[in-house]
Parts: C-alpha cells; sequence; structure tokens
C-alpha cells in the first residue's frame, strides 16, 4: 500500500517487502489470524510492492475476510461526540437519552405538536423494537449487532478515564499496551500524561507508535522472545517520518530540504524524550506490582534498546503514514435507521407496528437535523463563512466513532480508481473486505485510497497530497442489499490527515482516460 516520496525511499520499500521473510510471515498471517480467505499474498513488482491476490473467482458483494486492528485509535477531536471501548472500538452510547431526542423530536412538527393520531414512538417501543431484531437476526445475543444498544449499560472505566465495553476488553488493552500507556488519572498530570497531552498539540499519530512501542514491549515481557515480539512491525517497511511526509514543494523560499526535514527529527526527538520519560515511570510501576514476569526495569530496557530509541519511534511513525486506514464506524441510531428505511416494500408491509413507530421517530429525526458538512466548492465557499466544526457540531446526536487503524493484512492491498474490493465496519473496529466486482482467480484484489469519483487529473492530484474517501452511493446501496450480516455500513479507505502517497495510479481507467 505504501508509496514513497523519492527513488531512495521506493527502492527501499520494494526490497524489504519482496524478501522470502514478509513472504513467509504474511503466509502465516493468511493461515492464523486472517483463518485461511480465498486469498494469496505476493509481490506486485517494484512499483507496487506487496499485493494480494484472489485465490479464487469471487462474486461481487461477497465477503472475503473480516481482519482486526494490529493497532488502533479513535481521533482525539471525535472523542467530545462519542465514547468508545478503548480496545474494540464498539459505540459506547446512552441509548435511552438518545432515544428521547428522538422521540422529543419527533413529537413536534415546527414547533406545533404532531397530529393527534400519529402515534409516538415511547422508550417502550424502541427497546421492544430492539429487541424484536435481535430475535430476528437469528443470532445469539452476544453476536447480534443490536447488542450495541445495550454495552453502555455495562461499560468499565479505568482511573485515567478510558473507557471499556467489558472486563475482557478491558483485560485485553492493558495486556497489550495500556499497562505502559496508562496516565493513572484523568488529569494526566505525570510523566505519561505529559507525553499525551504533547501529542494533542504536536500529532495525535505518535500515540499509535507508543502504542506499537508498547505492544512490543509487553510481548517480549510475557516471551522474552524480541524476534517473536517485534515481528509484525518489521514486515513492514519503516521509513524514518521525515522521509515519508516531506517534499521540496513545501518549502519556504531559500529553504533546503534538509532543513525542513530537520523540524521533523527536533519534534519527534522531543516527543520521544515525553514518551520515554512515561514509560520508565510505567515500567517502574509495574515492577513494583509483580507485573514485569520477573524481570527488572533494567533488565527490560537493555534487552529492549533496540526498540527504544528515536530512530526506531521515528519509523514507526513513517510506517503509519505510509499504511493507515480510517476506521468509521457509524452511531447505532444511523444504523438502525438506515436499516428499517431501507427494508423492501414487502418488508416495510409485514412490520410490527412498534417497529413502523421507531422507523418514522427515526425519519423524521434524520429529517430536521440533515446538514452537510462543508464540501468546499465556490458557491459554497460564498454562501457560507462558517467552520467546518460548526457543521459537525449540528449532528452531534449521532456522530459515529472515527479514527485511524493499521491492519496487517489489508494494508497491503494496493490502490486503483476502478477497485473491485471496499473495507466496510459494522459496530465495531473489525473490517471487513467485500468483493464490489466479480473477481477472478489470480486477480490482484485492490481498493481506492481516494475519492475516485473526479476526473483523472484531480484523482492525480490526490494521489500525490493528502486526501480522503468516500464510497459512492451505489455501492454503499448494493452491499447494504445484501443479506450478509444485519446492518452493513459503509467507509472510504482513505487517509488520515496528513499522508501522502506521491504515487501516480496506471491502473486501467486510468490509462484509458488520460488517452481520451
Amino acid at each position: 500500500m505504501a508509496a514513497s516520496n523519492n527513488s531512495r525511499a521506493l527502492q527501499q520499500t520494494a526490497a524489504h517487502e519482496n524478501s522470502p521473510e514478509v513472504a513467509a510471515y504474511f503466509e502465516a498471517l493468511l493461515q492464523s489470524r486472517l483463518h485461511c480467505p480465498p486469498i494469496r499474498c505476493g509481490f506486485a513488482g517494484d512499483d507496487k510492492g506487496k499485493a494480494i491476490y484472489a485465490g479464487r473467482a469471487l462474486k461481487a458483494g461477497e465477503p472475503i475476510w473480516t481482519e482486526a486492528p494490529f493497532v488502533a485509535m479513535q481521533h482525539e477531536d471525535n472523542k467530545e461526540f462519542v465514547d468508545c471501548c478503548d480496545n474494540c472500538f464498539v459505540p459506547l452510547v446512552d441509548t435511552k437519552a438518545c432515544w428521547a431526542r428522538v422521540a422529543a423530536s419527533s413529537s413536534e412538527v415546527e414547533g406545533e405538536a404532531a397530529p393527534a393520531d400519529e402515534a409516538a414512538a415511547s422508550v417502550a417501543d424502541f427497546d421492544a423494537s430492539i429487541a424484536f431484531l435481535m430475535k430476528e437476526g437469528g443470532k445469539s445475543p452476544e453476536e447480534s449487532y443490536f447488542s450495541v444498544f445495550s454495552m453502555a449499560e455495562r461499560q468499565l472505566k479505568c482511573s485515567c478515564g478510558a473507557v471499556y465495553c467489558s472486563e475482557t476488553c478491558k483485560q485485553v488493552a492493558y495486556a497489550q499496551h495500556h499497562a505502559l500507556l496508562c496516565p493513572h488519572s484523568e488529569e494526566r498530570d505525570n510523566a505519561m500524561g505529559k507525553f499525551l497531552n504533547h501529542t494533542l498539540v504536536t500529532n495525535e499519530i505518535f500515540q499509535l507508535a507508543a502504542k506499537v512501542v508498547a505492544k512490543i514491549l509487553l510481548l517480549f515481557v510475557a516471551t522474552q522472545d524480541m524476534a517473536k515480539a517485534r515481528q509484525p512491525v518489521d514486515m513492514f517497511c519503516k521509513l524514518p517520518w521525515w522521509e515519508v511526509v516531506t517534499s521540496e514543494d513545501d518549502l519556504e523560499e531559500g529553504e533546503t530540504l534538509e532543513e525542513y526535514c530537520d523540524k521533523f527529527r527536533s519534534l519527534i526527538s522531543q516527543t520521544h524524550d515525553h514518551f520515554m520519560a512515561g514509560l520508565n515511570e510505567n515500567l517502574q510501576h509495574l515492577e513494583v506490582h509483580g507485573e514485569l514476569n520477573g524481570l527488572t526495569v533494567d533488565a527490560v530496557l537493555s534487552s529492549c534498546d533496540e526498540i527504544l530509541n528515536v530512530d526506531f519511534f521515528s519509523r514507526v511513525v513513517g510506517m503509519f503514514e505510509m499504511n493507515n486506514i480510517s476506521m468509521e464506524i457509524d452511531h447505532p441510531f444511523h444504523a438502525l435507521g438506515e436499516a428499517l428505511s431501507e427494508a423492501s416494500a414487502e418488508e416495510k408491509k409485514d412490520m410490527p407496528p412498534v417497529l413502523s413507530r421507531v422507523k418514522t421517530a427515526l425519519e423524521k429525526f434524520a429529517e430536521e437535523h440533515k446538514h452537510h458538512l462543508c464540501s468546499c466548492e465556490d458557491e459554497h465557499e460564498q454562501d457560507h463563512e462558517h467552520e467546518e466544526e460548526e457543521c459537525y457540531a449540528l449532528d452531534e446526536d449521532f456522530v459515529g466513532v472515527e479514527g485511524t487503524a493499521l491492519f496487517s493484512g489489508i494494508c497491503t492491498m494496493n490502490h486503483s480508481c476502478d477497485p473491485n474490493c471496499t473495507v466496510l465496519y459494522t459496530k465495531d473496529g473489525a473490517a471487513h473486505v467485500f468483493a464490489v466486482q466479480d473477481i477472478q482467480e489470480g486477480e490482484e484484489l485492490c481498493i481506492s485510497y481516494i475519492d475516485v469519483d473526479q476526473e483523472v487529473d484531480e484523482r492525480a492530484e490526490c494521489l500525490r497530497y493528502e486526501c480522503y474517501q468516500a464510497l459512492s452511493w451505489d455501492l454503499a446501496v448494493m452491499l447494504a442489499s445484501t443479506n450478509l450480516c444485519p446492518i452493513v455500513l459503509f467507509v472510504g479507505v482513505g487517509a488520515w490527515p496528513s499522508r501522502e502517497y506521491q504515487f501516480v495510479c496506471h491502473c486501467a481507467r486510468c490509462e484509458e482516460e488520460r488517452k481520451a
């Protein structure tokens, strides 16, 4: 998936990704963690690097595989709108409070009382509807999508403020990274808290890099095998952060590229100092409580010095800039409203009255609160001078979870402006890869990194610079119409802000449109 900003970086990426060690790792990944999906990993040449190929013919709409993220995080600015589990990222919403707002909105029309013959949906109606949908789905309460509506009632909270949907998620997060990253209080007045606050005013992607280092350290503590602990990270080519994100196009007048890179080196050096101070403090805490598997802090630091330096940290940040994808998990009420609205005519005819009332209430609420974000089109710029954040806040009732994630398998998929696959999220941070075209055995599986509903020159510009992605509505409807899961939520697979792809797409669509 990666594309570097100069030929030397591209050569390094290709050489690394074509190594036997990388091939063996991804073959094992497919067989174990991804449960033998109908795909294979290969090498697509120096320009594209690693690639995923169809192991058999696939039909449009067919699910190919599901994958949990290696690491992920919720965006900081999204946290003020919605809580989610800090491990699996399932939304943790107060459904009773949300429904009270929906019911209040649907009972009034333009400030006047609704017609007397139009019964408003109550909280009891909402609860009955969820119970009906869970029963109709034919899945256990734990497996059903609709269990998301009750998860907030059972949430657990860490002393630092992190919330979890279950004791299992809390324990998993602690064992994988939180034991070393927890600031131990919501005030964040210790060294790790200072590191986290530092990332908020610099670059929150530093938190992901810290998660990776913490994950390696804790796996080393458990196994005392550094090669095994760091192997998943070593499978990705890791160029220093400044080599990935800098370009001569960004230079100020009279500034050299080296001087510009020095700004990034200085920032990441400061960041790493803050991180190491917090890491040392938390390692000492674990040693005092006997949680280092018989090791001392000094033993851990000396054994792990190869991953505790600023060079490794900068390369992990560079890895994210090259390989991460967006994570967008819809608000449960949005998902419920879309599922009920997209029911077939026959399904609507047989819909229980209680479900019809809930559907009507959600549709009224959605219509009243509909507000599109600024699109930056010329006419919009002339009519709207307000900030995007103001638009965003108007829809805060139904804001879903937004973040960024690294998936070991998905992040090996290359880009095409005519993609044959897409990545979807349902109720949590697990990503589902679906075919959106019929695919032949041996054909490369590709996703789009950008919004492909643009002209070829605009797409080329997006691939050169930072960008976001959105699926077309037709594609979303096609996938949502399948019966593969009770609710299919669509998301564009795109870049986290400030990422630059810096490559030219040579897919068949682009080549044909350039000739036109």
